[in-house]
């Protein structure tokens, strides 16, 4: 749910998806998309309820995670042709609010988070 939230926000941003749960031995990107501008932007995506205790954000910017993000990134840049001039890391945070009645999720988007 997540996700899928998180791709059609960045659609709505007019990014274009190039990949999804793009992986590189046991690393892990969730969305790759490449935004208006060329740039490459590689997304975490963290979905919480909003009663969670340690928020999305917080939990996608730690350091061993974006470790592991850049590592796969650098594979998948690698693979690339012609290779992009820039790219971004990204976090996308998705609340999920079971109260809400329309129970759509509320996106925040935190750009170059590491």
């Amino acid at each position: 749910m997540g996700e899928d939230a998180a791709a059609r926000f960045l659609k709505a941003q007019s990014h274009k998806i190039l990949a999804r749960n793009y992986r590189s031995g046991r690393n892990e990107i969730d969305i790759v998309s490449r935004d208006p501008h060329g740039v490459i932007v590689f997304t975490e995506v963290k979905t919480r309820t909003v009663h969670a205790v340690v928020g999305g954000y917080y939990a996608g910017a730690q350091r061993g995670k974006a470790a592991r993000v850049r590592a796969c990134a650098k594979t998948y840049l690698a693979k690339m042709r012609p290779r992009p001039k820039t790219w971004r890391f990204d976090i996308i945070e998705v609340l999920h609010d079971p109260d809400r009645p329309d129970d759509a999720p509320i996106v925040r988007h935190y750009p170059n988070s590491f």
